[in-house]
């Protein structure tokens, strides 16, 4: 398998740390080389890339059969994720780490609670879009697959400056989220953590190069996410809060 990886920021050293530990070798494409010509070097992509260049690699590989892992998301442009759609992908994997979280009870009313510890200060000035791509993303993939189906009512948003917390309703069930980036790093839904000591990092890629995913169903599910959030990112735009 000859594996080329698009991207050496923070996220795409852990994903080639990753890989070399399932002892796969890997080719780093650098900004210096011609991708168009490296491309053809290669049968297998990891684009880690800033979020924001994503769909341009991806535009660059369509209509092939080459096996393409690709950070979440897909972009957050809402024309770039309808051209997605019209692209033609055989194996393409969006990274979907909330498919390997533990199995947890949902409950009438829920409560999901990320903290980090961010070494840049955020500007208290700035909406905190950045936090829906970071950490929502993750969690609305995890009621996807818990509910399947959703369709969010009731929005509210509470904080979307130096942290970001709303509310809404599926059903009738509640869900409130609050994510803080001044404070140490925990996880918990309904109070039960979610980080534990599985690498479920290492096991999704391990799955991806072993062919155990379904591209539709992916690719389906993160342009499902994608459309959520951007309901929320027009109405964090309209909020004073």
């Amino acid at each position: 398998m000859k594996i080329g990886v698009i991207g050496s920021g923070n996220w795409g050293k852990k994903i080639i740390k990753k890989l070399r530990e399932l002892n796969y070798s890997v080719k780093i494409i650098s900004r210096r080389d011609n991708f168009k010509k490296e491309k053809d070097k290669f049968n297998t992509f990891f684009i880690v890339t800033d979020d924001k260049s994503h769909f341009k690699f991806l535009k660059l590989l369509k209509n092939t059969d080459k096996k393409i892992f690709c950070e979440k998301p897909i972009s957050r442009k809402k024309n770039e994720l309808e051209q997605m759609k019209k692209l033609k992908f055989k194996n393409i994997f969006i990274s979907d780490i909330s498919n390997y979280y533990p199995n947890l009870n949902l409950k009438n009313k829920n409560f999901i609670y990320r903290s980090k510890l961010d070494v840049n200060k955020s500007n208290k000035s700035k909406k905190r879009f950045d936090l829906l791509y970071r950490f929502l993303y993750h969690d609305i993939g995890y009621l996807i697959k818990k509910i399947r189906n959703i369709d969010i009512d009731k929005l509210k948003i509470i904080n979307s400056k130096e942290y970001l917390e709303l509310n809404f309703y599926i059903k009738d069930r509640f869900f409130n989220f609050k994510y803080v980036t001044n404070k140490k790093k925990t996880y918990t839904f309904n109070n039960k953590k979610i980080y534990s000591n599985r690498d479920n990092l290492k096991i999704m890629i391990k799955d991806f190069l072993k062919n155990k995913f379904n591209t539709k169903k992916n690719l389906e599910k993160s342009l499902k996410i994608s459309k959520i959030l951007e309901i929320i990112k027009l109405k964090m735009e309209k909020s004073s809060k």
